[in-house]
């Protein structure tokens, strides 16, 4: 199974911070990340899931639309910032489809961190806006006795890289 995390795109601000908007350099780097993933044929999957905040669904949108994706989209509220990312990985570790998430700081990269690490405490990564992890699921007989974890970080995309490419 592959699980890509992507971090929302930069949105404006506003007092209801559900109700922030994609701003057009949101708008630009999810462009960009797009752009590379398509002529890399880094992504496909069965659906995308995002949090209920507005700039969170704006993101997944557009990166389906830009990206090419077939995938359905669903709202799914364990995504939203300070829900609890335990929850949301015992819920992917039971999934089979390959899955994109797309939520917030600091919820996305501490589900990450949970899954490499099983420790809840640690937060390995910055996921910075429109910024795109990839991890992989590797089946148990590929792993030492007793080891449970069976997560390996792929890939991580930030958008400055991107600008420099």
């Amino acid at each position: 199974m592959r699980l890509y995390l992507l971090s929302e795109a930069d949105a404006a601000p506003n007092k209801n911070d559900a109700q922030r908007k994609l701003t057009p350099k949101g708008i630009a780097s999810l462009g960009k990340l797009a752009e590379f993933l398509e002529k890399k044929g880094l992504m496909k999957v069965a659906e995308i899931r995002h949090s209920p905040l507005v700039s969170a669904r704006q993101t997944a949108e557009y990166f389906k639309k830009k990206v090419g994706l077939e995938a359905k989209l669903r709202e799914v509220p364990l995504l939203e910032p300070c829900d609890d990312f335990r929850i949301l990985a015992d819920i992917v570790n039971k999934s089979k489809e390959d899955l994109l998430l797309v939520g917030h700081k600091p919820n996305l990269s501490m589900l990450a961190s949970y899954l490499l690490t099983r420790n809840s405490r640690l937060d390995l990564f910055s996921l910075r806006k429109s910024g795109l992890m990839y991890l992989k699921r590797i089946d148990a007989t590929h792993t030492l006795p007793g080891w449970d974890f069976n997560w390996q970080l792929r890939w991580l995309i930030v958008p400055g890289i991107l600008k420099k490419m």
